[in-house]
């Protein structure tokens, strides 16, 4: 009997050591709950900035995740596994000084399915229902790493939907700024948090 305890705690401690441990379930109900919000919750940015927050959504403020930064992960792991899954994200983009710019503040929310082979994905501006981007992506890539010659921030995350499966962040922001077309990444930021 001894021997077999030790062996189940040496293989949770290997797999736990490892990464290979299962990701965290999503909440009960969450799929219908994603896709409900993002079709129905019609808010101006700062309450969908509160509601965001206050409910099971992703929230990215500026450049720092302020929420659910615990379903973003679960999303990637179960994804990564192959199973269904949903996710509901909000951008908010804020303004220090709201006589800057009138467009300020914004919020956008993106939903995003994965059906087992690819992520369909919406997003849409919080003050209205009409998309403005309806796309599928092949990819979610977890990126990880430091910038170089920066002052404000030192090390970057983010989860990114592209069609390629290899991208770095380095190559998405290469092709941002590049002036070859075929330069350029098609993707989509999920979360971001730097540090």
């Amino acid at each position: 009997m001894k021997k077999a305890v030790s062996l189940v705690l040496v293989f949770v401690f290997v797999m736990t050591l490892f990464g290979c441990t299962a990701p965290e379930p999503l909440p009960e109900g969450y799929d219908e709950f994603c896709r409900s919000a993002f079709e129905e919750k019609i808010l101006d940015p700062d309450d969908a900035l509160a509601w965001s927050i206050a409910n099971n959504v992703v929230v990215i403020n500026g450049n720092e995740c302020v929420s659910g930064g615990g379903l973003m992960s679960s999303f990637y792991g179960l994804t990564k596994n192959g199973e269904p899954a949903s996710l509901l994200c909000a951008m908010y983009y804020g303004t220090s000084t709201p006589s800057e710019n009138s467009e300020y503040p914004k919020l956008f929310f993106i939903y995003v399915v994965y059906d087992g082979n690819s992520y369909h994905m919406k997003d849409r501006e919080c003050r209205t229902g009409e998309l403005d981007r309806e796309t599928d992506f092949a990819h979610l890539l977890h990126l990880t790493g430091k910038f170089e010659n920066t002052r404000k921030y030192s090390n970057y995350e983010y989860y990114v939907l592209t069609d390629e499966a290899s991208a770095t962040w380095e190559d998405i922001r290469a092709g941002m700024i590049s002036s070859q077309s075929e330069d350029f990444i098609d993707y989509e930021v999920l979360f971001e948090n730097l540090t």
